[in-house]
C-alpha cells in the first residue's frame, strides 16, 4: 500500500455509486490505471476540474489492497479547453483517447506513448489542422503499441512498394497488387507516403505534414482497417468522425 504522485491524462470516466467517479487514467511513470475518485461529483468537489476528460492533470493517489487506485488530489496542469469547442477536434480527441485505451495495458508505463498523447491534444488545442495532428499522433501510439510500421515493403514477396499498396481486411499487412491478386482495399503512394512520414514526425511536430481533400478519407479508411484488424472492433470515436464527414460533404456551399 503506497501513495504516490503523477501526472497523467483523463481517458474516460463514469459515474460509479451516487457521488463517486471511476476514471481511466493514462500516467506518464505508472502506465494506464483505473482509479476512484470518492465525493467527485459533488458540486464543491477538489477533484471536478482535474477529472474532466481529456485533461492533463497532476494526480495524487493510493494504492492500498483493490484493484483501484484512489484519488486524493487532482490540480489541473492543462484543461485543452479549445478542443471543446469544437465537435471536429473533440472526435479527433476522443480517437486519440480510445487507442490509448484499448492498445496499452494495465500498469504498463510508456513515456513514449504519452508524449505523443499530449502532444496531440496540444496539436488539437492550438488550432492546427485537426485530422494531420490526430492521425500523426494515432500512427505513433500504434507503433509505439506494435500496431504499425513504416510502409516500405511488400510483406509477401518484399518488393519496394513505389506506386501504393494494397491492405487486406483483417491482416493489416501491406502487399504489392501482385501478390494481393484482386484481394483487399487499394491505396494510393500519397497515402503510403503520408503515413511514412507522420512516423517520422516529432512528437512537438504534429500538423506539420497536413493531408487535405479526398486523401483525408483515404487516409481515415487506412486507419480503420488498422484499427479494426489489431482491436477487432471499430472505436466510436472513427464511427463519430465518419458521420461527421458525411454531414459535412453534404452541406450545401
Amino acid at each position: 500500500m503506497a501513495a504516490y504522485q503523477d501526472q497523467g491524462i483523463v481517458l474516460r470516466g463514469r459515474v460509479y455509486r451516487e457521488n463517486d467517479s471511476l476514471v481511466t487514467l493514462f500516467l506518464m511513470n505508472q502506465g494506464k490505471v483505473a482509479a476512484v475518485a470518492k465525493g467527485a461529483r459533488k458540486p464543491r468537489s477538489p477533484f471536478l476540474a482535474g477529472l474532466y476528460p481529456l485533461s492533463y492533470t497532476d494526480f495524487s493517489l493510493y494504492r492500498g489492497r483493490s484493484a483501484l487506485e484512489s484519488v486524493v488530489g487532482a490540480e489541473v496542469i492543462h484543461s485543452f479547453g479549445r478542443i471543446r469547442e469544437n465537435l471536429d477536434r473533440i472526435g479527433w480527441a476522443a480517437l486519440m483517447a480510445d487507442v490509448v485505451d484499448e492498445c496499452f495495458s494495465d500498469h504498463d508505463p510508456s513515456p513514449e506513448a504519452f508524449y505523443a498523447l499530449v502532444a496531440g491534444l496540444e496539436g488539437l488545442n492550438d488550432g492546427h489542422h485537426a485530422p494531420s495532428v490526430a492521425m500523426a499522433a494515432v500512427w505513433h501510439l500504434l507503433r509505439t503499441a506494435g500496431f504499425a510500421g513504416p510502409f516500405t515493403c511488400c510483406t509477401a514477396c518484399q518488393a519496394v512498394l513505389t506506386s501504393g499498396m494494397v491492405i487486406l481486411t483483417g491482416h493489416f499487412e501491406p502487399l504489392c497488387q501482385d501478390c494481393a491478386r484482386g484481394r483487399g482495399v487499394r491505396f494510393s503512394a500519397g497515402a503510403m507516403k503520408t503515413v511514412n512520414r507522420w512516423l517520422e514526425l516529432p512528437p512537438a511536430k504534429f500538423g506539420g505534414v497536413e493531408t487535405r481533400g479526398r486523401l483525408v478519407g483515404e487516409m481515415v479508411r487506412l486507419l480503420t482497417l488498422n484499427l479494426t484488424a489489431h482491436l477487432n472492433r471499430t472505436p466510436r470515436a472513427l464511427h463519430f468522425l465518419g458521420q461527421l464527414m458525411e454531414t459535412e460533404v453534404e452541406e450545401p456551399r
